[in-house]
């Protein structure tokens, strides 16, 4: 994989402050049902949030290529060399699979909002069973 190949990343944020999570309400006894636009309302992320995280990445090169505030996900694309710049990892691909080293590094003001960054690698997670 050259430095140059083009890759895309979802960052995934963590919910707006003061939403509950809807697990911690049931096992309390508190949730009551809400419709989809006020459950997606109440867990989406904060838009403070979604701007930090678009400026982070409009510093870095990445082109934001889709912004979801109910899923909490913003979607970039760049450069491999990007990525492994802007989060201190090295991208290899083998046989048509990409993967990286290292520990996805986050500066500190994103630490916190960040909760996981995925896409960047191609690795299967699961293989079908062959059954005799």
């Amino acid at each position: 994989m050259s430095a140059e190949d083009m890759i895309a990343a979802s960052l995934v944020l963590r919910h707006a402050a003061g939403n509950a999570d809807v697990g911690e309400r049931l096992l309390a006894g508190t949730f009551e049902p809400r419709s989809r636009d006020e459950a997606a309302a109440q867990t989406a992320a904060d838009p403070a949030d979604i701007a930090s995280v678009e400026s982070f990445a409009k510093e870095h090169g990445f082109k934001v290529l889709e912004t979801n505030a109910a899923t909490r996900t913003i979607k970039v694309g760049g450069s491999a060399e990007g990525f492994e710049r802007a989060f201190g990892i090295s991208i290899h691909e083998s046989q048509g699979v990409r993967s990286y080293q290292g520990e996805i590094k986050l500066p500190d003001t994103l630490r916190k909002i960040v909760v996981a960054v995925l896409g960047l690698d191609t690795k299967p997670v699961a293989r079908p069973r062959n059954e005799a």
